[in-house]
């Protein structure tokens, strides 16, 4: 069994912990950012874990205020992401501890395994970033592991240090490798043709990169001649660059897209990229496709959609129209329908002066598939239209609105609930009305008693958040005021949290009648 405990309340965490049974469990992941102090909590209902969790496999710890420090012997799977400076040598015990039967390893920063003289004979997968080559050479040298997979991202370091890293030293065993280079001035033709070089085992390569060497690195002959020396079967890649300071000639941009149009990509690799030019941001962006595909598309009479690309018509509505999307789609007074629909849609925002009718919308997106939408970007939502909308979509269960119409009718389907109404007053008791059956609400308020309302009103709410206008307020607010103030909270069924102008509350509805 697997148990994802991140983004989850309280109350349902401890509802969990009260009936799990450690032995079924191969799979944990445990995370402090939303629940305070969850993986203390954790320690707490299970104080023998070692022993208790025989059989764990996976551990997965994330935005840690504090550390599982005595593992099973049966984990074979560690990952720590966003911890507090002062865990580190707490997690670097943890790791040595663990070392024999660690196969998996995700650590966000490479130098936690600095001073550790235990060797990772078994150690296969290694996911990490580095500030420097040196760093990275020197570490990877101690480890002593046969590393198959290694996911590297490398952030800003010391540009003269003129060090590449070292992976030779894994050549006999590396066949999968993902590099992240998030400094344009990093990655060199020369650097890359480096990091291959001997590597007679790969067969899996992706690379995702902002670059200053757009000529070579965007060049398909260049790639092409680079790959055609080893033995990768599988080369996924995303190179952007910035052209802020520079006019690129149309020409020069038609003879890189061009140069990936060769025998060897299109009928020997079968591998298809894609073009794009970000305007706003001044970027240049060549990619894989499907794998780099964009999971989050703006669609505008002005965007262009698909982007070009060298791919068939088959495999341009495979990636680009068949898989999911996040989509934003702005209505002009008309607009042309695109060339395929979108099927696979899980939310659809909404953008312009009128909401589009049913019609319109069916014409650009299979509308079964939307689980979230946001038409709160729309001047004039038309009710009849909207209601149309809810009869297209069966699988509905957020919804985002701007203001609320008294005649408006929410299926009992949606159950997560926002209304971008920023500081305007709403009838608290005709809001209460339609959308009584509510179980997430999000909602800009300035009034302590309609709080107060809608808690005590909404009985299936199990998450709220307001946004309060004024920051100063929040000051005020905390667990034992609305404990106080709410008779459905005096029993303290419920956790809080009061940040930057917004408090979340999550409330226990386990009892409810």
């Amino acid at each position: 069994m697997r148990l994802d405990f991140r983004s989850i309340p309280r109350f349902k965490f401890n509802c969990i912990c009260r009936h799990l049974q450690p032995k079924q469990i191969i799979e944990l992941i445990l995370s402090d950012e939303e629940t305070l102090d969850q993986i203390q909590c954790f320690i707490n209902y299970f104080p023998d874990f070692k022993y208790q969790f025989n059989r764990l496999q996976t551990l997965e710890l994330n935005d840690m205020n504090t550390i599982l420090l005595d593992l099973p012997i049966s984990v074979s799977s560690l990952s720590f992401q966003a911890y507090k400076s002062t865990l580190k040598n707490l997690i670097r015990q943890t790791i040595k501890r663990q070392a024999a039967s660690l196969t998996h390893l995700d650590v966000e920063d490479i130098n936690l395994l600095r001073s550790l003289d235990t060797p990772f004979h078994a150690l296969t997968h290694l996911t990490t970033s580095c500030q420097s080559f040196i760093e990275f050479n020197w570490i990877i040298s101690l480890l002593g592991a046969r590393i198959s997979h290694l996911h590297l991202v490398v952030g800003d370091y010391y540009i003269g240090e003129m060090m590449v890293p070292n992976l030779i030293a894994l050549r006999r065993s590396l066949t999968h490798l993902t590099l992240i280079f998030t400094d344009s001035h990093l990655l060199t033709f020369n650097l890359l043709e480096q990091c291959l070089f001997r590597l007679d085992h790969l067969i899996h390569f992706t690379i995702d990169a902002r670059i200053k060497d757009f000529q070579n690195l965007m060049n398909g002959n260049r790639l092409e001649q680079l790959i055609s020396q080893t033995r990768i079967i599988e080369f996924n890649f995303r190179f952007k660059y910035n052209f802020s300071n520079l006019i690129i000639p149309k020409s020069d941009e038609n003879m890189l897209f061009n140069s990936f149009r060769s025998l060897f990509w299109l009928e020997q690799k079968r591998w298809f990229v894609a073009f794009y030019k970000e305007i706003t941001n001044s970027n240049l962006i060549i990619y894989s496709i499907p794998y780099f595909r964009p999971h989050h598309v703006f669609l505008s009479p002005t965007s262009t959609y698909p982007p070009l690309s060298t791919a068939p018509p088959s495999v341009v509505q495979h990636s680009f129209y068949k898989k999911q999307i996040d989509l934003d789609l702005k209505f002009p007074q008309s607009i042309t329908p695109s060339v395929y629909r979108f099927n696979q849609v899980n939310s659809l925002c909404l953008l312009g002066p009128v909401l589009p009718s049913t019609r319109t919308l069916m014409s650009f997106v299979n509308l079964h598939q939307i689980r979230k939408l946001d038409v709160s970007n729309i001047n004039l939502v038309l009710l009849v239209e909207l209601h149309l909308i809810f009869n297209e979509t069966p699988r509905l269960y957020d919804l985002i609105l701007k203001t609320i119409d008294p005649l408006l009718v929410l299926p009992e389907r949606i159950h997560s609930f926002k209304l971008n109404n920023d500081s305007q007053l709403i009838d608290v008791n005709q809001f209460c009305s339609i959308v009584s059956h509510i179980k997430h609400l999000q909602i800009t308020i300035d009034s302590e008693a309609v709080m107060i309302v809608l808690i005590n009103r909404l009985v299936y709410l199990e998450s709220i958040i307001f946004r309060l206008n004024n920051l100063r307020e929040s000051k005020k607010f905390s667990s034992e005021w609305f404990q106080q103030n709410i008779n459905r909270l005096k029993s303290n069924n419920f956790t809080c949290h009061i940040t930057n102008g917004y408090i979340t509350l999550f409330i226990d509805n386990s009892r409810r009648l």
